[in-house]
Order: C-alpha cells, then structure tokens, then sequence
C-alpha cells in the first residue's frame, strides 16, 4: 500500500490550493482599498475644512461680537461646572442642572457687573480718562520733577528718539480714549451696519446662555450629526479648539485681573494716591502679552513722576517684582502653555493681528495662530496613518500640557 499524504502532514487538498494561492492578492486588495478609502475620507475632510474657513471668511464682518462671546461663555464654563455639581443629582433635576447652571451664573455675572459698573467704574473711568488725556502734559511734568532722569533723558536719548518718544505721549492717550469712546462705533464697523449691531447685541447673550448649555451635548451631537469615518476627527478638533482656545482666553483674563489687583494693591501700599485707575490700566496691558505690561508701565511711570516722583523708585520696583511673579508663576500655572509660542514668534503673531482684526486681532492673534499650527500638525500625522487620538496627543498643545504634568507630578 502507498503512503497517503494527509492533511496533517503539510499537503493540502487540491480543492484548498488555488485560494490558498489567492490570499496574498486579496490582501494586498484590501491594503488598497483601505489606502484608497482614508485617502478619500482625508480630502473629503480637507473640503469641509476648506468650506468651513471659506464660510466664516465671508461672514467675517459678524463674527467679532460672537468671539466676545465665545471668551465669555469660555469664563464662566468653571463656575457653571460648580454650580451644576451642587445641585440635585435626581431623575427630575438630570435634565435641567446644566440649564439652571448656566442661567443663574448668567444672571448672577450681569448683577455683579452691573453693581460694580453703578459703585466703582464711573470714578475710574473718570480717573483714568483724565490720566490718559493729560499724558503728555504729565510727561512734561515729570521730566520738571524729577531733574536727574530729566538729565539722563537729554545726554543718552537720541534727539530724534525724543521727538518719537514726546510725540508718542501725546497720541497713545487719545488713541486709547478714542478706542473706548468709539467702541459703539466700533461695533458698527464690524456688524456693517445698524440693524446687524442690534441682532448681534440680542443675539450675542442668548448666544452665551445656549453654548453654556449645550457644551455637555457637544460630543454626542457630533456623532449624531456626522458620518462616523469624520466623527473622531471632528471630535479632535472641537478638543484642540478647546485647550487652545479656551485655556488661553480664560487664563489670559484670570491673569489679567490678577495682576491688576495685586498692581493696584501695590500702588496703595506703596503710597501712590492714583493706585485704583492705575490698577485698571495694568489689567487691561495684561490683555496683551509681553507688549502689554510695558504699555501699561510706561503709562503709569510718568503719573507717578508728575504727581508724586518720590515714589518712582518704589514704582519701578513694585513693577519689576510683579514682572518676575508672571513669568515664573502666573503665566505657567494659569495659561498652562497651551500656546507654546516663543517670544519672537508671539511678536510676529500679535503684529498681524492687530494688522488684520485691530484691538480684537491683538488679542485673538496667539489662540488663532495656536489653532491653525495645531491643525496643521493634527493633519499631518492623520496623513501619517495615526488615529486621531494619537494625532492628537502628538500636538504642542497636548504634549507641553503632558510635561508640565509630569514636571509638577
């Protein structure tokens, strides 16, 4: 009898052979269709990109009250959260705690405003209007009383860079007031006309009240309303959108008011009488990074000189010690370096800001030029082959927030 060759020897059937022979073709098959099938889904997601910017590029001249708004809604998200987790957790209050959240904070921020702009806004802003009205005056003021820098600006200041300088004192004022006194105007401008002012005022309230109520939902609506191969790419950005856009303006504004409380403290512990309006002129300099605070000082510094030059010193070191407080403690723990740009490069950004969007391009322009870098990357590394949380995870954004982590675990 011949030996049978089975099955368990090695050999196969004859029947088996030819879709044995077939699987490495239909492998590689499959690798193309899939390449072909995320090639596809990428340019699709590139289009709806592209239709997206295109159509808020054309809407463009709405949209400045809304980022407003959006930087609000972004403020009181926290307390909103708080709120929500202090009341009931019961099958009757599971739908309405967001809601009632989120209107009660609303109503409680407009009450405090409202309090604080009747008791305390009008004599600052008097305050403060004089001081920049009359800056050039007091700079001339303080050149009188304070000889020895009077001397020093002479013998080291170029006679043009004086010229510069003089000049500069008798504009910056005027264009700040001309800012805040235009700024009715201002939303004109923006809105095209009178008619979208008044949509925008009306709107730009509910706006908040609704984002503020529907950021839970956020997730869950994107899966609703999009086809599932875009649904974690769209999920990855509403996520990079939030720790740029978010964490900045909210950091940003906290370390605003921070720094304008303990600026104004210091000033009244120091002895400066005009210590409240020059508070505010800090808070607001703080809006504006790197470029801001130095505004702000060189603002203050020649008020103190003409109304009370023996506290200069005193000024100048209040100003230095605050300085190094934000750059070694404030701006990482707050901001959190969710914009990770460096000095030059912030620079640059906030230039073509203001050349584009003005006062409100200055302080859109490091979230805005975080976002696009982000989302450029995030592209990148989905064309790589990665999945959109390894995409993200991969971004400055989300990799310097995983060191500061690690650095402060």
């Amino acid at each position: 009898m011949g030996h049978r060759v089975s099955e368990r020897d090695g050999e196969f059937p004859a029947s088996v052979a030819p879709l044995t022979a077939t699987e490495p073709v239909a492998a590689a098959t499959r690798q193309g269709v899939a390449r072909t099938r995320h090639t596809a889904q990428l340019v699709l997601g590139l289009l709806f990109i592209l239709g997206i910017v295109g159509l808020l590029y054309w809407g463009r001249e709405a949209l400045p009250p809304f980022f407003l708004g959006l930087i609000v809604a972004y403020m009181l998200l926290p307390p909103v959260r708080r709120v929500e987790r202090a009341l009931p957790h019961g099958k009757l209050w599971q739908t309405l705690r967001r809601p009632i959240a989120a209107v009660v904070v609303s109503l409680c921020t407009l009450l405090v405003m409202a309090f604080l702009l009747r008791r305390l806004a009008q004599p600052v802003i008097e305050q403060t209007a004089q001081i920049l009205g009359s800056l050039a005056e007091l700079w001339d003021e303080a050149q009188a009383n304070a000889p020895v820098i009077r001397d020093w600006y002479a013998r080291n200041v170029p006679e043009v860079a004086r010229g510069w300088i003089d000049e500069g004192f008798q504009t910056l004022g005027q264009a700040v007031l001309s800012l805040g006194g235009h700024a009715g105007g201002w939303i004109v401008s923006f809105t095209s006309n009178a008619l979208s002012s008044v949509v925008a005022i009306i709107a730009v309230p509910l706006f908040v009240i609704y984002f503020l109520i529907d950021e839970p939902k956020i997730t869950r609506q994107i899966r609703g309303q999009l086809p599932r191969a875009w649904a974690g790419d769209a999920l990855a950005l509403v996520h990079i959108f939030n720790r740029v856009f978010g964490s900045y303006t909210r950091g940003v504004i906290i370390e605003s008011i921070i720094v304008g409380i303990i600026t104004g403290l210091g000033y009244y512990l120091i002895g400066v009488e005009v210590w409240l309006p020059l508070g505010v002129i800090a808070l607001i300099g703080e809006i504006v990074p790197i470029i801001g605070p130095w505004i702000a000082f060189f603002i203050s510094l020649p008020v103190i000189l003409a109304t009370q030059p023996d506290k200069a010193v005193l000024a100048l070191g209040l100003f230095v010690v605050i300085q190094l407080l934000e750059g070694w403690f404030l701006a990482p723990r707050i901001q959190g370096g969710s914009v990770n740009f460096t000095p030059s490069a912030t620079l640059v950004a906030l230039a073509v800001g203001s050349a584009i969007g003005g006062p409100l391009g200055v302080i859109l322009a490091l979230p805005a030029a975080a976002l696009m870098r982000d989302i450029a990357f995030y592209i990148s590394y989905r064309a790589g082959g990665c999945s959109p949380t390894e995409a993200m995870m991969q971004l400055p954004s989300f990799r310097r927030a995983h060191e500061d982590d690690r650095v402060i675990g």
